[in-house]
């Protein structure tokens, strides 16, 4: 008899950093096996009961080498954590970060940074875990 599997526990929501400077926001680059490379936000999954402030904070410490503030929800969204076939939506939020100094050092696994303003961010791919960018909308 085929055993039937748990689905995963997925998380409360999706935090990112929306990290501004003069009308550009920081993205981080990735590359995939195949060679192409991806853009994505410093973002953290967030468990039930989670503080999403506190999390994020440590996860663009850990991601981009910045000492962040974060502040308010700036943009919100929904990010498909299923799959293509069988979707799970959770919400995704961007919170409006302030940092000190603003010179990013990524780490593994991504393989730089790159400061686009929002129009030249979506003519680029972004990662699954920013898809959400293309239709999310301003609450700020």
């Amino acid at each position: 008899m085929r055993k039937k599997r748990l689905p995963a526990k997925l998380p409360e929501l999706l935090a990112c950093a929306l990290i501004e400077d003069g009308g550009r926001i920081l993205f981080m680059k990735t590359k995939s096996p195949d060679g192409r490379e991806a853009i994505t936000l410093p973002c953290t999954p967030v468990p039930k009961g989670g503080n999403p402030v506190q999390l994020l904070a440590q996860a663009v410490k850990a991601q981009a080498g910045i000492d962040a503030h974060v502040q308010a929800p700036a943009l919100k969204g929904r990010l498909n954590a299923g799959t293509r076939k069988a979707k799970r939506w959770i919400p995704a939020i961007a919170f409006s970060t302030t940092a000190k100094s603003y010179r990013a050092r990524p780490a593994p696994p991504f393989t730089g940074s790159v400061w686009l303003t929002a129009i030249d961010a979506l003519a680029k791919r972004f990662t699954r875990a920013s898809e959400w960018l293309r239709d999310c909308e301003n609450i700020s």
